[in-house]
């Protein structure tokens, strides 16, 4: 099978200690990307995310954390990215900017797709509730972008 890579760049309008807490803490989480996470952030330490139900959607393990700068983890999601890891690079850029630089590695092309969507969304999302406190669900938001999977 052959395996793939989804990358993106964004700037955020913040420094990289706000972005790092957006993306490792449980309570700003729910507000931008899911109803329900569970983190243990350390290296070797697992997470999950849940909907309100709570069906968990997505889990996997940190393999890596430099805090304000790198989260590298492996990653499953309902059935898709088996055996993929993401990494997420922060670096300041001014004092009120990051460039956050995002990949999702060992995908396979059936899965491709899907992670396109998902971490333009997702990425989108965290973006906006940073800079705006706006947030959308993914389904409209597939609709909005002329997106289908």
């Amino acid at each position: 099978m052959n395996k793939t890579e989804y990358h993106q760049t964004i700037v955020i309008n913040v420094n990289p200690e706000v972005v790092y807490k957006t993306l490792t803490n449980p309570l700003d989480l729910r507000s931008w990307y899911s109803s329900n996470s569970q983190i243990a952030l350390r290296e070797g330490g697992h997470f999950t995310h849940s909907d309100f139900e709570g069906y968990v959607f997505e889990s996997g393990q940190f393999l890596q954390i430099r805090p304000n700068e790198l989260l590298y983890y492996s990653l499953e999601h309902n059935g898709f990215y088996a055996n993929s890891k993401v990494q997420l690079t922060l670096s300041s850029r001014d004092s009120e900017s990051t460039q956050l630089q995002f990949t999702h590695e060992q995908l396979s092309e059936m899965d491709y797709s899907y992670a396109q969507a998902q971490w333009d969304w997702a990425l989108q999302n965290l973006k906006n509730y940073i800079e705006t406190g706006t947030v959308q669900a993914f389904k409209p938001w597939l609709k909005a972008n002329n997106r289908v999977l």
